[in-house]
């Protein structure tokens, strides 16, 4: 039946090309060869015994998953019960407000660090966290949060960092709840010097490490 179809398809439409190898004739035989291989290879097979160690290997798989999930649950408890216990807790911001195991302690002073990159909802959360102090950390002068979005109320309350809503974005405030961390670290004095001159007017000092560096 297969090769009349081939014949029928051959009559009724164009003429493919003779060393075109995707013609069905062609696909069909390859389809034929491969069936009579598979064939082959299972001949003899017990197809009960096949189905019987099929059926084991999947209890089995359900069972590990049980194992897993009972684990993960004991782990889940010794996380809550060491974060209800410690006094220090160091995470992330995203965890902070998504694990159930520190949403449901509080803490004297919550430190929020890189926080003009982090969104402002996500820093009220955390915040809120706090019984006595919130200390927010970071550079107004880096990179505000990330926004795909084009809607203007996803780029009001997550496009805008903390400290341009705390109108706190210039070096020059003296506001008593604001505090200047002069000293630098991370940069060789000839490039801290661009970014100082340019971008921090000339209020940055660099670290004890590169006194005296080339």
């Amino acid at each position: 039946m297969l090769n009349c179809r081939v014949f029928d398809q051959k009559i009724g439409g164009d003429d493919p090309a003779p060393n075109d190898p995707e013609t069905a004739e062609t696909m069909i035989n390859l389809v034929i060869k491969t069936y009579d291989r598979a064939k082959t290879k299972v001949a003899g097979v017990d197809l009960d015994s096949l189905k019987s160690k099929r059926d084991k290997l999947n209890d089995r798989i359900s069972t590990i998953e049980i194992e897993i999930d009972e684990v993960e649950e004991n782990l889940k408890k010794i996380e809550e019960i060491i974060i209800s216990e410690a006094k220090i807790v160091a995470t992330t911001l995203t965890r902070a407000y998504l694990r159930e195991s520190i949403q449901s302690r509080r803490f004297d002073t919550v430190v929020l660090d890189e926080a003009s990159m982090a969104p402002i909802p996500a820093l009220w959360i955390a915040a809120g966290l706090a019984d006595n102090n919130a200390v927010v950390v970071g550079d107004p002068k880096q990179l505000p949060p990330i926004v795909i979005s084009e809607k203007d109320l996803a780029k009001k309350w997550l496009g805008r960092d903390i400290f341009e809503e705390a109108s706190l974005t210039d070096y020059s405030l003296e506001a008593q709840h604001l505090v200047l961390l002069r000293m630098q670290y991370r940069m060789h004095p000839s490039i801290s010097l661009i970014a100082n001159d340019l971008i921090y007017k000339n209020r940055l000092m660099d670290g004890e490490i590169f006194v005296g560096a080339d």
